[in-house]
């Protein structure tokens, strides 16, 4: 199936957008590493992929309350009429402790979408892997992010 977007803008930006289907967004939450968590700060990151029409908005909240300081959000890129973006929301280490739920909100063509995270569900999970050597580790993250990056193509 082709999804054809065509756009017209009329004189001062107003902009007409003609597209297929709405497509609702995948949306997946890492968070940061073992190895990141042990340094001084911590990022999370929040992929959104193969939605249509584009015009998804990310916000994030930590224990309910939404954040703004320490949010970097892409552009989003368009491959054969479907959009993606990415989220990296960057915190201390003494945040990150303190915190336990953190949840990426995403609007898409006025429907909510979030994916979240406990910390605290994941304190063995992170222990383990802490006494496991950084290679491991590494080997870990790596397969966790292709995963996710294959969704995008």
């Amino acid at each position: 199936m082709t999804i054809v977007s065509l756009w017209l803008t009329f004189g001062g930006g107003t902009k007409l957008v003609l597209a297929g289907p709405t497509v609702k967004p995948s949306v997946s939450l890492l968070p940061p590493s073992s190895l990141q968590i042990s340094g001084d700060s911590a990022a999370l990151l929040c992929l959104l992929s193969s939605y249509s029409p584009q015009g998804a908005q990310v916000s994030w909240t930590l224990d309910g309350s939404v954040v703004t300081d320490g949010v970097v959000t892409s552009d989003e890129s368009e491959r054969d009429g479907r959009y993606s973006r990415s989220s990296v929301l960057t915190i201390s280490k003494a945040r990150w402790e303190k915190v336990d739920q953190y949840v990426c909100k995403v609007t898409h063509d006025g429907a909510p979408h979030e994916a979240s995270f406990q910390r605290s569900r994941s304190v063995v999970i992170y222990n383990s892997i802490l006494k496991e050597s950084s290679s491991v580790n590494l080997l870990c993250l790596l397969q966790h992010l292709i995963k996710l990056l294959n969704k995008f193509y």
